[in-house]
Protein backbone atom coordinates (compact mmCIF):
# COMPACT_ATOMS: atom_id res chain seq x y z
CA UNK A 1 0.00 0.00 0.00
CA UNK A 2 1.10 3.75 -0.76
CA UNK A 3 0.32 7.00 0.20
CA UNK A 4 0.28 10.02 -1.80
CA UNK A 5 1.08 13.61 0.12
CA UNK A 6 -0.07 16.12 -1.76
CA UNK A 7 1.23 19.49 -0.45
CA UNK A 8 -0.94 23.18 -1.41
CA UNK A 9 1.00 26.31 -1.50
CA UNK A 10 -1.47 28.59 0.23
CA UNK A 11 1.21 31.54 -0.45
CA UNK A 12 3.64 31.19 2.74
CA UNK A 13 6.65 31.99 0.62
CA UNK A 14 4.53 34.80 -1.21
CA UNK A 15 3.81 36.32 2.40
CA UNK A 16 7.48 36.10 3.74
CA UNK A 17 9.07 37.59 0.71
CA UNK A 18 6.05 40.44 1.05
CA UNK A 19 6.63 40.93 4.67
CA UNK A 20 10.72 40.24 3.87
CA UNK A 21 10.41 43.18 1.20
CA UNK A 22 7.81 45.76 4.11
CA UNK A 23 11.10 45.48 6.18
CA UNK A 24 13.42 46.68 3.88
CA UNK A 25 11.84 49.47 2.66
CA UNK A 26 11.45 53.07 3.87
CA UNK A 27 8.51 55.18 2.99
CA UNK A 28 9.62 59.11 3.48
CA UNK A 29 7.37 62.04 3.19
CA UNK A 30 8.64 65.79 2.89
CA UNK A 31 10.46 67.96 0.26
CA UNK A 32 12.71 65.91 -1.38
CA UNK A 33 15.13 65.63 -4.57
CA UNK A 34 14.09 68.15 -7.37
CA UNK A 35 10.81 69.77 -5.66
CA UNK A 36 12.83 70.73 -2.82
CA UNK A 37 15.35 72.26 -4.56
CA UNK A 38 13.41 74.21 -6.71
CA UNK A 39 13.32 78.16 -5.53
CA UNK A 40 10.56 79.84 -3.45
CA UNK A 41 8.95 82.35 -5.98
CA UNK A 42 8.39 84.42 -2.44
CA UNK A 43 12.07 83.97 -1.65
CA UNK A 44 14.05 82.91 -4.74
CA UNK A 45 17.27 83.30 -2.67
CA UNK A 46 15.79 80.08 -1.19
CA UNK A 47 15.18 76.69 -2.03
CA UNK A 48 11.55 75.14 -1.12
CA UNK A 49 12.99 72.76 1.68
CA UNK A 50 15.23 75.49 3.33
CA UNK A 51 11.88 77.62 3.61
CA UNK A 52 9.93 74.88 4.72
CA UNK A 53 12.49 74.40 7.49
CA UNK A 54 12.84 77.72 8.56
CA UNK A 55 8.69 77.30 9.13
CA UNK A 56 8.46 73.94 10.32
CA UNK A 57 11.53 74.45 12.83
CA UNK A 58 11.39 78.44 13.45
CA UNK A 59 14.18 81.01 13.42
CA UNK A 60 15.13 83.84 14.98
CA UNK A 61 12.58 86.09 13.66
CA UNK A 62 9.88 82.70 12.04
CA UNK A 63 7.85 81.22 14.78
CA UNK A 64 7.67 77.16 14.74
CA UNK A 65 5.16 76.20 12.58
CA UNK A 66 5.42 72.48 12.78
CA UNK A 67 3.42 71.36 9.62
CA UNK A 68 4.91 68.19 8.81
CA UNK A 69 6.03 67.14 12.30
CA UNK A 70 2.44 68.63 14.40
CA UNK A 71 0.20 66.80 11.29
CA UNK A 72 2.49 63.66 11.96
CA UNK A 73 1.62 63.93 15.62
CA UNK A 74 -1.79 64.79 15.31
CA UNK A 75 -2.79 61.99 13.27
CA UNK A 76 -0.51 59.12 14.11
CA UNK A 77 -3.42 57.11 15.12
CA UNK A 78 -5.04 57.51 11.79
CA UNK A 79 -1.67 56.68 9.46
CA UNK A 80 -1.01 53.78 11.85
CA UNK A 81 -4.70 52.53 10.48
CA UNK A 82 -4.01 53.41 7.19
CA UNK A 83 -0.85 51.80 7.08
CA UNK A 84 -2.20 48.53 8.73
CA UNK A 85 -4.99 48.38 6.23
CA UNK A 86 -2.72 48.50 3.07
CA UNK A 87 -0.17 45.97 4.46
CA UNK A 88 -3.38 43.63 4.86
CA UNK A 89 -4.58 44.27 1.82
CA UNK A 90 -1.36 43.22 0.22
CA UNK A 91 -0.97 40.17 2.17
CA UNK A 92 -4.19 39.35 0.73
CA UNK A 93 -2.72 40.30 -2.80
CA UNK A 94 0.09 38.39 -2.51
CA UNK A 95 -1.88 35.17 -1.29
CA UNK A 96 -3.99 35.32 -4.60
CA UNK A 97 -0.50 35.11 -6.75
CA UNK A 98 0.49 38.98 -6.51
CA UNK A 99 4.45 39.86 -6.74
CA UNK A 100 5.18 40.73 -2.72
CA UNK A 101 7.99 43.48 -3.46
CA UNK A 102 5.56 45.21 -6.23
CA UNK A 103 2.42 44.93 -3.93
CA UNK A 104 4.93 46.07 -0.64
CA UNK A 105 5.95 49.17 -2.76
CA UNK A 106 2.02 50.27 -3.76
CA UNK A 107 1.00 49.91 0.13
CA UNK A 108 3.76 52.55 1.39
CA UNK A 109 2.78 54.29 -1.80
CA UNK A 110 -0.85 54.50 -0.66
CA UNK A 111 0.08 55.12 2.73
CA UNK A 112 2.51 57.75 1.62
CA UNK A 113 0.04 60.01 -0.22
CA UNK A 114 -2.98 59.69 2.51
CA UNK A 115 -0.22 61.44 4.84
CA UNK A 116 0.62 64.09 2.44
CA UNK A 117 -3.39 64.78 1.99
CA UNK A 118 -3.25 65.65 5.58
CA UNK A 119 -0.30 67.25 5.65
CA UNK A 120 -1.65 69.79 2.92
CA UNK A 121 -4.83 70.32 4.94
CA UNK A 122 -2.76 71.52 7.83
CA UNK A 123 -0.80 73.78 6.08
CA UNK A 124 -3.65 75.31 3.85
CA UNK A 125 -4.72 76.47 7.46
CA UNK A 126 -1.72 77.77 9.22
CA UNK A 127 -1.35 81.35 9.29
CA UNK A 128 2.27 83.06 8.71
CA UNK A 129 3.86 84.67 11.97
CA UNK A 130 1.53 87.55 12.33
CA UNK A 131 -1.52 85.46 12.29
CA UNK A 132 -2.96 88.07 9.08
CA UNK A 133 -1.70 85.76 6.01
CA UNK A 134 -1.66 82.34 5.22
CA UNK A 135 1.45 80.16 5.12
CA UNK A 136 1.22 79.06 2.10
CA UNK A 137 -0.16 82.09 0.04
CA UNK A 138 1.49 80.84 -3.15
CA UNK A 139 0.77 76.95 -2.90
CA UNK A 140 4.46 76.09 -3.42
CA UNK A 141 5.18 74.59 -0.34
CA UNK A 142 1.74 72.23 -0.49
CA UNK A 143 2.52 72.15 -4.69
CA UNK A 144 6.26 70.82 -3.42
CA UNK A 145 5.79 68.09 -0.74
CA UNK A 146 6.62 64.41 -2.19
CA UNK A 147 6.70 60.93 -0.23
CA UNK A 148 9.36 58.41 -1.44
CA UNK A 149 9.50 54.50 -1.08
CA UNK A 150 13.37 53.39 -1.19
CA UNK A 151 15.73 51.10 0.75
CA UNK A 152 17.82 54.36 0.92
CA UNK A 153 19.90 53.34 -1.80
CA UNK A 154 17.41 52.47 -4.92
CA UNK A 155 13.95 54.72 -5.09
CA UNK A 156 11.29 52.41 -5.97
CA UNK A 157 7.93 54.87 -6.14
CA UNK A 158 7.48 58.60 -5.82
CA UNK A 159 4.76 60.59 -5.64
CA UNK A 160 2.88 64.31 -5.10
CA UNK A 161 -0.42 63.05 -4.98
Amino acid sequence: MSATVTIEDTGLQRMQAYLQALKKLKLRVGYQEATGKERHPDAPHLAVAHLAAIHEFGSDRVPEQRFIRGTIHEHQAAINAAEEREIAAGLEKVVRGADPHTTAVAALARVGSFTLRLIRRKLAMAKKGDGTRALDETGTLARNLTWRVSTGRQTFARGSE
